[in-house]
């Protein structure tokens, strides 16, 4: 879940169907005028094929003239789209909301020859891998949304608009009591086809993830915004990134410097591994899945892989990112070494330790190490700086609170920085919970405990409140606090 964890309620119009032309009948219903005479319409019965839920249902449909799906005339046996009818009996055709050909886009801010590329090449990347990462097909109900118009197309051309409580991001939600992979269409249209597979696998994961035995869990890593957790994460990456490009002995080596490497950080920090494990096996297997399924060779992969770790913005904040880099490390490492792991590793595993490699007598200085250290040195006092920014708006400063239960929320998980005890400061978080929307872009905090969040009392006017909550005085002078009525 690259940008965050979203909700999405069943929409409030009439679900979306797919049916069959059954029979056309060009005199199919007479009706008598009065004073005399009669008029005549044809006739047509449709048969619903999809939803499930709304299968071999039939709809009979009447107009004036030929009945056309856009500039097409009905032909028995076409497969046809539109919004289920509330009504019973025969429906006037033009009462038959959004109907036209399946696989004909409404009007929309995505263009959807363009996204069926996009589209067809994920299908193409799981029917490649055909279940042997995970045991199940990878590809499923798909959505692009834009987040400007909210917007969202399917693969062929339905869809609709997002309830307004739902944050369009890359993620797995309902739709239509579906469960669904969201992709923000920015985030994937332009780039090229590897990176589409790319993010389409990932997010992919994420919707078949509980069902495979891997469920979502981001705990927080707050040690990696320190010195030390950084100095030693940085040294694990650039040993693995010599292992992807390396051979036989050498890779085996350098994979022995990585395992020693996280060994030397997490004996520092108390707790490390586990918090580290669980959002590895969440979001770095996510990504693991992605770069594997991109659709070059392996060794390509390898490579291509060992290139983007080289290129890693030196301000990257690691606390929620690093399982997006050491994921996709061990796990193409992984494919070389123990072919097939993805069948046998499991939630409680630990990707290096997988290896069945040993740590070595890992040299920093072999790596780098020095200037490392002076880096992440000046990096920690700058550091300092912004933490103290933010502290002085989040925590000591007056704040709106918010309570997190129930909240479905959405974040830059390269933004966010540790502030302690006090939890993590985003500079842009968005959250819908029961009492309704907010979105802040100029920095935002959530407690340790994951209960509460905070944005600055100045940000009120952007919370958007649902019937029955309201903004109270809070416990400090200056303070606001969300309640229910």
């Amino acid at each position: 879940m690259i940008a965050a964890v979203v909700f999405a309620a069943a929409l409030a119009q009439r679900p979306e169907v797919v049916a069959i032309v059954e029979k056309i009948d060009r005199n199919g219903l007479i009706v008598r005028k009065r004073g005399g005479g009669s008029l005549t319409f044809p006739t047509v019965e449709l048969i619903v094929v999809s939803p499930e839920k709304y299968k071999l249902r039939t709809i009979s449909v009447y107009g004036p003239g030929a009945l056309l799906a856009g500039l097409h005339p009905l032909l028995v046996g076409d497969r046809v789209a539109f919004r289920l009818p509330k009504e019973e009996g025969s429906i006037w055709w033009e009462d038959l909301k959004e109907f036209r050909l399946y696989g004909t886009p409404l009007s929309s801010p995505i263009p959807y020859e363009a996204a069926k590329r996009v589209f067809d090449e994920a299908r193409l990347a799981s029917d490649e891998d055909d279940a042997k990462l995970w045991g199940v097909p990878l590809y499923g109900p798909l959505v692009f949304a834009n987040p400007k118009t909210r917007a969202f197309i399917r693969e062929n051309g339905t869809g609709g608009e997002l309830p307004a409580g739902v944050i369009v991001a890359n993620t797995a939600t309902n739709i239509d009591d579906v469960l669904t992979t969201m992709i923000s269409w920015p985030a994937i249209s332009g780039g090229p086809p590897t990176a589409q597979r790319r993010l389409a696998m990932h997010e992919c994961f994420h919707r078949i993830q509980n069902e495979i035995g891997f469920p979502a869990n981001s705990p927080n890593n707050a040690h990696l915004d320190t010195v030390d957790g950084r100095y030693w994460l940085q040294l694990e990456l650039r040993a693995l990134t010599a292992a992807l490009r390396a051979t036989g002995d050498a890779r085996a080596s350098a994979i022995g410097d990585a395992v020693a490497f996280r060994a030397a950080r997490r004996a520092a920090f108390a707790g490390a591994e586990q918090t580290e494990r669980t959002l590895e096996n969440n979001e770095g297997l996510a990504e693991y899945t992605g770069w594997a399924l991109r659709g070059t060779s392996a060794e390509e992969s390898r490579f291509a892989f060992a290139r983007h770790l080289e290129r890693i913005d030196p301000a990257t904040s690691f606390v929620r990112g690093f399982a997006y880099e050491t994921g996709p490390a061990y796990g193409l490492l992984l494919d070389v070494l123990v072919p097939g792991w993805t069948r046998k590793y499991k939630v409680a595993d630990d990707l290096a330790a997988f290896t069945g490699i040993a740590a070595g007598k890992a040299n920093p200085d072999a790596y780098g190490g020095a200037e490392l250290r002076a880096a992440e040195e000046k990096r920690d006092r700058d550091q300092r700086e912004r933490v103290a920014r933010f502290r002085a708006r989040l925590v000591d400063g007056p704040v709106l609170e918010l309570p997190m239960k129930d909240t479905h929320y959405g974040f830059d998980p390269n933004g966010v920085t540790s502030l302690g005890d006090a939890g993590n400061a985003y500079q842009s978080l968005e959250i819908t919970a029961p009492w309704g929307h907010i979105s802040v872009d100029g920095g935002a905090r959530i407690a340790a405990d994951w209960n509460t969040a905070f944005v600055p009392a100045e940000d009120r006017a952007k919370l958007q409140l649902e019937p029955g909550w309201k903004v109270v005085t809070g416990p400090r002078q200056g303070d606001l606090r969300v309640a229910h009525e």
